[in-house]
């Protein structure tokens, strides 16, 4: 099973420190995993070199960054 990094984004980018890592079978349990660990703050999720995915999904709509 691979493993998935969770990196927390701050007001200033990522926070300091070493991100999350979970081991899932699927994007989808590791984006599941992923939301429950960001609590409601903004997160990405990686496998290795890509980029799974950004959550919330609507941070990247909002103009945020």
């Amino acid at each position: 099973m691979p493993d998935y990094k969770v990196y927390l984004i701050g007001d200033e980018g990522r926070s300091p420190g070493l991100p999350e890592i979970i081991t899932c079978s699927s994007d989808q349990e590791a984006a599941s995993k992923a939301v429950d660990l960001s609590n409601g703050r903004v997160a990405e999720l990686w496998q290795d070199m890509r980029l799974v995915a950004i959550f919330p999904k609507d941070y990247i709509l909002s103009g945020s960054r």
